[in-house]
């Protein structure tokens, strides 16, 4: 019996720029350098529904909220401070990854959410995700220039971004993928018993 190979399905479509409606925030995406272990995408970027705060939601492959990672929400002015506890105490498989920000570092809750005052100029945010074994193994799109707008363009006086981060580790094979080739299994098995 051959497997059938099914497209991989994340539920959203990284994006590999700034959307039109955005276009007014003067938002860049710099994205990374690939490794072998996967990425962080983006998956959706939008206006703030808070006034006066930048919003990040991070997603799993299956669309579920993840816990436990670090939002960055930095900025490249001044001197800078390094990550300090936050730093790879193994490997940094994350070419060019950012070393020094101002700014500050938020480990998601239960919810995947974080959320940010922002500063006068723009801050850049991305994810900053060191596993148990104090690797860095997943680089992650930057979203440089956060600023707020103003309405009409924006929906507040001060209007932030909100941005949502999908993890695409490699070789993951989200849920509805896996459903999809158990039902392929189970019709191959009928229509073999007949």
């Amino acid at each position: 019996m051959t497997q059938q190979i099914i497209e991989v399905d994340y539920g959203a479509v990284a994006q590999m720029g700034i959307p039109n409606a955005m276009k007014p925030w003067n938002l860049r995406l710099e994205q990374p350098y690939p490794t072998d272990f996967g990425e962080y995408v983006v998956v959706d970027i939008q206006q703030a529904g808070i006034e006066l705060h930048h919003q990040v939601e991070v997603i799993d492959e299956d669309g579920d909220p993840l816990s436990g990672v670090w939002v960055i929400f930095g900025y490249p002015a001044g001197g800078g401070k390094d990550f300090g506890g936050l730093q790879p105490s193994g490997q940094n498989y994350w070419r060019n990854a950012p070393t020094v920000i101002n700014g500050n570092a938020q480990r998601t809750p239960i919810t995947g959410y974080a959320q940010h005052t922002f500063h006068s100029g723009g801050e850049d945010i991305w994810i900053w995700d060191v596993d148990g074994n104090g690797d860095l193994k997943l680089p992650s799109v930057i979203v440089k220039n956060c600023e707020w707008r103003r309405t009409p363009v924006g929906m507040f006086e001060h209007t932030g971004v909100k941005v949502t981060f999908q993890r695409r580790r490699a070789g993951y094979v989200p849920v509805v993928n896996q459903l999809e080739m158990m039902a392929a299994r189970i019709a191959a098995l009928e229509e073999k018993m007949g």
